[in-house]
C-alpha cells in the first residue's frame, strides 16, 4: 500500500530533542517513522494526526517518558492503536513502548504490563545505547505485520448522536479508571462479535457530584471511539435536576423516550405513529442490520428507575456497550468504576492550567486544593478566580469562615465542560434535596466536626443526646438503627464515604456546603453545644487512662476541631479533656494551648475548681523542664549497687554470672566525687580502682587463674560442678591458699 509508514512515533513535545537522535538512528536502518513536526492538543488537530498518520502506519511506538500521561494527543494516539490492534485480535502486537525512565509505574497500560517494555534510561547522551535501542525496536517491528492499522479498523470519529461530545482540554489524570472502564465494557464482546457466546458489556461509573463522571464518560467516548463504529448515543437520565423540584419515575421515562425517538429520526428510522416501544423495536433493528458495536451512554443515572429497573436504559441491541454514570450505589451487580477524588499533582496541574510553577506557589497551590479536597469541579471552577487574583489570594479567600468564595468563583464567565452547572453548592444540594430529617441531621454534625473520619458510635451518641433534649427518647440500639439508615442514605448519593473501622467521612465540599446554606450562628449553636457534650461525657475519666487512648483517639481529633471557635463552661471542660489526654501521652506542647484557654477563656471557669487544679497550672504555665539524665542517675542510685554514671555507658560492679568476682574492677576517672553506698557491716563487696591505679597494679602483677579452674585436661572440681553459685569446700579452700591472697575478696569490719 503506497504512503504507509513502519512506525507512528507517539511523545511528548517537550522530549523532541531527546527523541530525534533515536528516530534518525531508525531511518538510517531503513525505518520508515511517521513523525508529527507540530505541537498539537486540540481535538481537531489530534484527529486529523490520527486520521492520516496513524492509519498509515503498522505499528505505534510509544515514547512514554513521565510526562507522557500529561499529553491528551498523545493518550489519543495510544489508544486509537489499542483499539485497532484489538480488532485483529492482541493489541500487544501493534504497539511498542520505550520507557526512558527508571521504573514503569507512570506506564497506565493494565494488559501491558506483562510485555517487555524497551528500557531507555540514558539512551538521549549515548551513541551506543540509541543504536542498540534502535535494533531493538527493529526487532520488534519484524514481527508485526505489513498490514496498516487503517486497514484493521476505522480510525476516524464514530457517529455522535444527539451531537458531537467535545470533551475537554482541561481533562486531567483518570487514566487507570479510563483502562478499567474499558475492560469492563469490552468483556465478552469479542465473543459476542465471532459468535461464540458472551454478553452485552455493562459498566457503571459511579462518583460524588461534580467529581468528573460525565466528563470521563465523553472523554473515553472520543479516545476510545475507535472501538465503537456503530456510533455513540448519549442519553440524560436526570437523576439530578438543578431546579428545587426532582422529576418523578414517569416524567423520566417520558424524557428518555423522546430522547430514543431523537436518535431514531436522526438515523433516518421511520418513526411516524409509533409507540416508543414501537420505536425501540425499529431502533434494534437498525442495529442488527448495521451489526457494529457502538457504545450507549446513559448520564446521571436515579436511584428510582420504577419497574423497568436497569434494562428500560440499557443498549437496544447487544452489540451495544452500555455505560451509566451515577451517584447511587444501588446497582452493586453491575461492574462498577468508582471515581476518587483527583490526586494531588492532577489537581494541581487542573487549578494552574498546567503552568511552571516555582516551590512556593506549589506548595500553595497544593493548600488550596487541599481546601477543596481536591473535588474536580470546585478546582477546576477555581481556577478561574486563580487566574485573576493569584494563589496567595485566593488561598485566603477559601480559610474566611463567613464567606464563600466558591460562590464568586462559580459567577466568573467561563464555560465548564458539558455544561456543568457552575455553582458547587447547586451540585450538592441536588442530591442533599433527595435526603430525609435524620440524614441531613447526621450532615450537620458533620459540618461542625473535623474533616476526618467520624465515628458512628459518636453521631448514635448525638442522636441520644438530642432525643434527651426533647419530649420523646430513643436509646442507642433505636439510634443505632436510625444512624444506619440515614448513613445509607447518604452513601446513595455519595454524600459520604464508608472508610472502615466503623467510621464514615463526609467530603469538605459537602460540609461547607451545608454550612453555607444556613449561615446564621444561632442555628448552630444547639448542634455545636450537643456535640461539645457528648465528647466531653465520652473523654471524661478515659483521657486519664492512657490504656484508652486507641479507642479515644479518633475522637480527640473532633474534640479539637469542635472546641476550637466554641466558648463556655462546656467547652472549658472539653478542652480540659483534651489537655489531660495529650498530657498522659507526654505531648505537652500539644496540652499547653489546650489547657490555657480551658483556665482563663471562659468566664465560667474561674468558679470550676476542677479547672484550677495542679494539673491546669502545670499545662497553663508550660510543662516543669526534666532533665533525663539526672532522673536516670537517681533511679541507679537507688540500687543495690551504685554504678557509676557519668558520660559513657556504666559499667556492672559485678559480674553476676560469675557469683564472686575473682579481681577489682577499674573505675574510669570521670566523676571521682561521687561516693558509692556504704556496704553493710561484715558483707563482701568488690574492691574498685581507679583507672590509673589499675594501670600499675597490673604492671607489677602476673596474671592470676580463676580458683575454681584446674590443670588443662583435668575436670573441674566436683564441688563446684554441683553447686552453681560456686561455694567451695574444703578442697576449694585449699587451692584458694595456694593462690595469691590478692585475689580473694575484701572485708569491710565496719562502715566508713
Amino acid at each position: 500500500m503506497p504512503g504507509t509508514y513502519d512506525l507512528f512515533l507517539s511523545y511528548r513535545w517537550a522530549d523532541k530533542s531527546v527523541v530525534e537522535p533515536l528516530v534518525a538512528a531508525l531511518r538510517s536502518r531503513g525505518v520508515t517513522v511517521w513523525q508529527d513536526a507540530r505541537e498539537v492538543e486540540d481535538m481537531a488537530s489530534i484527529q486529523q494526526a490520527v486520521a492520516t498518520g496513524l492509519s498509515a502506519t503498522r505499528a505505534l511506538l510509544a515514547w512514554y517518558s513521565g510526562r507522557y500521561n500529561e499529553s491528551r494527543a498523545c493518550q489519543w494516539e495510544l489508544t486509537s492503536a489499542y483499539t485497532a490492534g484489538q480488532a485483529e485480535g492482541d493489541p500487544r502486537r501493534r504497539i511498542v513502548v520505550v520507557n526512558p525512565e527508571s521504573g514503569n509505574a507512570h506506564v497506565h497500560l493494565p494488559e501491558l504490563f506483562d510485555q517487555l517494555h524497551l528500557s531507555g534510561p540514558g539512551v538521549p547522551g549515548d551513541a551506543v545505547a540509541v543504536e542498540g535501542l534502535s535494533q531493538r525496536i527493529q526487532t520488534a517491528l519484524d514481527r508485526v505485520p505489513t498490514t496498516p492499522m487503517g486497514a484493521l479498523q476505522s480510525l476516524t470519529p464514530p457517529l455522535w448522536l444527539p451531537a458531537m461530545g467535545t470533551g475537554s482540554s482541561r481533562f486531567v489524570g483518570r487514566l487507570r479508571d479510563m483502562w478499567q472502564l474499558h475492560g469492563a465494557l469490552q468483556a465478552g464482546q469479542a465473543a459476542m462479535l465471532t459468535g461464540t457466546g458472551g454478553k452485552p458489556g455493562l459498566a457503571i461509573v459511579r462518583g460524588a457530584g461534580g467529581i468528573g463522571k460525565s466528563l470521563m464518560a465523553e472523554e473515553y467516548a472520543l479516545r476510545f471511539g475507535a472501538a465503537y463504529p456503530g456510533g455513540v448515543f448519549w442519553l440524560r437520565a436526570f437523576g439530578h435536576t438543578e431546579g428545587e423540584k426532582e422529576l418523578d419515575v414517569s416524567q423520566r421515562i417520558s424524557l428518555r423516550d423522546a430522547q430514543v425517538l431523537e436518535i431514531a429520526s436522526r438515523l433516518a428510522i421511520d418513526t411516524s405513529e409509533l409507540s416508543p416501544s414501537q420505536v425501540r423495536g425499529a431502533l434494534t433493528r437498525h442495529f442488527v442490520h448495521q451489526a457494529l458495536p457502538f457504545l450507549w451512554v446513559v448520564d446521571d443515572l436515579p436511584a428510582d428507575l420504577g419497574p423497568e429497573g436497569l434494562g428500560g436504559w440499557q443498549a437496544p441491541h447487544p452489540l451495544g456497550c452500555t455505560l451509566f454514570t451515577t451517584r447511587t450505589r444501588r446497582f452493586g451487580h453491575v461492574p462498577t468504576i468508582e471515581l476518587p477524588r483527583l490526586d494531588a499533582d492532577d489537581a494541581v496541574r487542573l487549578l494552574t492550567r498546567d503552568r511552571l510553577l516555582s516551590p512556593g506557589d506549589r506548595d500553595t497551590a497544593g493548600a488550596i486544593c487541599d481546601l477543596l479536597g481536591n473535588h474536580a469541579l470546585a478546582v477546576d471552577v477555581t481556577a478561574a478566580l486563580v487566574d485573576r487574583r493569584g494563589l496567595n489570594a485566593v488561598q485566603g479567600a477559601l480559610q474566611h469562615p463567613g464567606r464563600d468564595a466558591l460562590d464568586l468563583a462559580a459567577q466568573l464567565d467561563e464555560a465548564l465542560p458539558n455544561g456543568h452547572q457552575r455553582h458547587i453548592a447547586a451540585t450538592f444540594l441536588a442530591g442533599i434535596r433527595q435526603l430525609d430529617e435524620p440524614a441531613y441531621e447526621l450532615l450537620r454534625y458533620a459540618a461542625v466536626l473535623a474533616e476526618a473520619p467520624i465515628p458512628i458510635p459518636l453521631l448514635v451518641a448525638c442522636i441520644v443526646a438530642a432525643s434527651h433534649a426533647a419530649t420523646h427518647k430513643v436509646d442507642p440500639t433505636h439510634a443505632r438503627d436510625q444512624v444506619d439508615l440515614a448513613i445509607s442514605q447518604l452513601l446513595s448519593q455519595c454524600l459520604a464515604e464508608d472508610v472502615g473501622a466503623d467510621s464514615i467521612s463526609v467530603h469538605t465540599l459537602v460540609s461547607r456546603t451545608v454550612r453555607f446554606r444556613n449561615p446564621a450562628p444561632d442555628s448552630w449553636h444547639s448542634v455545636r453545644a450537643r456535640v461539645v457534650g457528648v465528647l466531653s461525657s465520652e473523654m471524661t475519666g478515659a483521657a486519664d487512662d492512657i490504656r484508652l487512648h486507641a479507642n479515644l483517639a479518633p475522637w480527640v481529633l473532633h474534640a479539637r476541631a469542635v472546641s476550637a471557635s466554641a466558648q463556655g463552661l462546656e467547652t472549658a471542660e472539653l478542652l480540659s479533656c483534651v489537655a489531660r489526654y495529650d498530657f498522659e501521652r507526654g505531648g505537652y506542647l500539644l496540652c499547653r494551648p489546650s489547657a490555657v484557654p480551658a483556665i482563663g477563656g471562659a468566664p465560667e471557669a474561674s468558679s470550676s475548681s476542677g479547672l484550677r487544679g495542679e494539673f491546669g497550672l502545670v499545662c497553663a504555665n508550660g510543662p516543669a523542664p526534666v532533665d533525663a539524665f539526672e532522673q536516670h542517675r537517681q533511679l541507679r542510685r537507688r540500687q543495690r549497687h551504685a554504678a557509676r554514671c557519668g558520660l559513657r555507658p556504666d559499667e556492672a560492679t559485678t559480674l553476676q554470672s560469675l557469683g564472686q568476682q575473682h579481681q577489682p574492677l577499674a573505675v574510669e576517672p570521670q566523676h571521682l566525687e561521687d561516693v558509692p553506698a556504704a556496704a553493710a557491716e561484715d558483707e563482701d563487696v568488690a574492691a574498685e580502682w581507679v583507672l590509673s591505679e589499675r594501670g600499675l597494679h597490673d604492671g607489677s602483677q602476673a596474671v592470676e587463674a580463676f580458683p575454681h579452674v584446674g590443670v588443662a585436661g583435668d575436670d573441674p572440681h566436683a564441688s563446684v560442678r554441683r553447686q552453681p553459685d560456686h561455694r567451695r569446700g574444703a578442697s576449694a579452700s585449699k587451692m584458694q591458699r595456694s593462690a595469691s591472697p590478692s585475689t580473694g575478696p575484701n572485708r569491710r569490719t565496719q562502715e566508713p
